[in-house]
């Protein structure tokens, strides 16, 4: 599919579009047929405003490569992804505040969370685990290359099996 192609015209051609068309009472076609334009073109003329709108609000202080050089430090190592925004920003040489630096991070797409605590082992899993280290002590390394570890690999379900409300006696073709 190719590209959409824009037409390019002049502040003076639009200005002439938007006469004939709010002044003299033109139609599209007229219009396009005399200032030989696409019909699409002179329509879209037509409907936006006359003059273009501003952009409204203050602009945002840290512009894109800054925001991307936070995130960049922010992610550099353990050390700086759990320092505080403050010492990010001051170690790259950036003075804003707390507000200005969160928001500068969302807009890169960079959040921070608490990280989730690991669970301590309790008396019954570290016994569990002390089992199967003692009933497997004598398996040599070819044993163990033969074990498929659940945390290296993939592991596909099958797409009716994903159904939860779905039972394998209710698959087509099962009888």
């Amino acid at each position: 599919m190719e590209a959409e192609k824009r037409e390019c015209v002049s502040y003076k051609q639009r200005c002439a579009v938007r006469t004939l068309r709010f002044s003299a009472n033109w139609t599209y076609r007229q219009i396009a047929e005399e200032q030989k334009l696409s019909l699409s073109t002179v329509f879209d003329i037509c409907q936006a405003p006359s003059t273009p709108k501003k952009p409204k609000g203050r602009p945002f202080s840290l512009d894109t490569p800054t925001r991307r050089r936070l995130v960049a430090t922010a992610t550099m190592s353990a050390a700086y992804r759990r320092m505080p925004l403050r010492e990010v920003a001051a170690a790259c040489g950036v003075q804003a505040c707390e507000k200005t630096l969160r928001k500068a991070f969302r807009m890169e797409g960079y959040s921070r969370r608490v990280a989730r605590k690991k669970p301590f082992l309790d008396e019954r899993k570290r016994g569990l685990r002390l089992d199967f280290a003692q009933a497997h002590r004598h398996w040599t390394k070819d044993d163990w290359r033969q074990v498929i570890w659940t945390d290296e690999c993939y592991v596909l379900v099958p797409r009716l099996l994903r159904n939860p409300r779905m039972s394998a006696g209710s698959q087509p073709g099962a009888l």
